[in-house]
């Protein structure tokens, strides 16, 4: 944290702000713009994809404003995020298996008895999904910039942080719509295999942040508040994204 302090970004802070801030707008990404089509995919209405937005919005205003003061209060930022990626990354693969077919096998019952029961259960783990992609992006990755920033290295930090997004949203799109052009084409394996791949990697930067990210609370937690204010920043722009 010295170098940051000083002004200079060192390899480890660039990869960590690149890999971090990447893949928290790639996945949040997915979830805002294609899991509507996901739910109905596997029989959902607009009425679930209202509910399972609404959800989704309360969860991630809620776990981003207490999960922000929680991590100032433990002086900790690392293990949220790097635990909170791994666990994020789990709760997105979790939804390649999440389909009418295996909920089926699960229940002994038909497949058009188990679409009940399958959107129900994607309602309940997008927001799991978002309970932890807000406490290690929106919460405990934020405030952690927000901690290393200093006047001399802020406007690069800010750039790159401003930009990521947009190419973000381009990947996502691109690859996303590649695949699954035509929605009414695409089956489940697909939908999987996006799932998978897109939460083990995920999940491999939450694993690479154990052993490259730096803690940045190497101080009394009462020294500033700045955090949170960036939580309550954080979390009513991921509201209006909903």
């Amino acid at each position: 944290m010295a170098k940051a302090k000083s002004g200079k970004l060192s390899f480890s802070l660039w990869l960590n702000l690149i890999m971090f801030g990447f893949m928290g707008q790639v996945a949040w990404a997915v979830e805002n713009n294609f899991f509507n089509l996901y739910m109905l995919k596997i029989g959902g209405d607009m009425h679930d994809i209202s509910i399972m937005i609404g959800v989704s919005a309360i969860v991630a205003f809620l776990t981003t404003l207490f999960m922000g003061s929680l991590s100032d209060k433990v002086n900790k930022r690392k293990i949220f995020i790097c635990a909170g990626y791994i666990l994020w990354g789990l709760t997105v693969i979790s939804f390649a298996i999440i389909n009418p077919e295996f909920i089926a096998k699960i229940l002994g019952t038909d497949i058009g008895a188990a679409v009940s029961a399958t959107v129900i259960l994607v309602i309940i783990m997008d927001g799991l999904m978002t309970f932890m992609g807000s406490t290690s992006n929106d919460a405990a990755f934020n405030a952690w910039v927000t901690d290393i920033g200093t006047s001399s290295n802020r406007s690069k930090i800010e750039a790159l942080l401003a930009v990521i997004p947009v190419i973000a949203t381009l990947a996502v799109t691109g690859s996303f719509g590649a695949i699954f052009g035509d929605n009414k084409n695409v089956g489940q394996r697909e939908y999987s295999i996006y799932f998978f791949v897109l939460g083990a990697v995920v999940t491999v930067c939450g694993i690479i942040g154990i052993f490259t990210i730096k803690e940045s609370r190497t101080y009394s937690s009462r020294e500033t508040t700045s955090s949170i204010h960036l939580t309550i920043l954080a979390s009513s722009v991921e509201l209006s994204e909903r």
